[in-house]
């Protein structure tokens, strides 16, 4: 399984898969596992109405990136609470915070900006 970041957008979660539907790759706060399909793209502008997936409202807001890295390969498991980042696993048990609010200095990865936070126009 990898991450990619888009552009200016959201993040592209592929798993190689042969099923349609992947039950055991990404979980919530409860730990409760959310099916997902071989290609989901993951918000990271922090304002999606379908959390955590991206509706595109980042086309209509002012969400802008500068990568660096642009994707993240051998990923085993990824988690997310109503509050926070992805949280990712790698393969060798590397740990990843990915920012999903948008508001982090640094799009990719958390910085925990998203505590101080007030606004509603946030959904994650």
């Amino acid at each position: 399984m990898k991450v990619k970041f888009l552009e200016n957008g959201p993040v592209r979660l592929s798993v190689e898969s042969d099923d349609e539907s992947i039950n055991d790759i990404l979980f919530n706060e409860k730990n409760k596992s959310i099916t997902i399909k071989k290609n989901t793209i993951l918000c990271r502008c922090g304002k999606s109405r379908q959390q955590p997936f991206c509706d595109g409202v980042h086309r209509m807001s002012i969400f802008s990136t500068s990568d660096i890295v642009e994707e993240i390969e051998e990923i085993n498991k990824m988690n997310f609470s109503r509050k926070g980042p992805f949280e990712v696993t790698k393969n060798d048990k590397t740990k990843l915070r990915l920012c999903r609010c948008g508001a982090s200095e640094d799009k990719q990865f958390c910085d925990d900006t998203h505590l101080e936070i007030k606004s509603s126009k946030y959904t994650f």
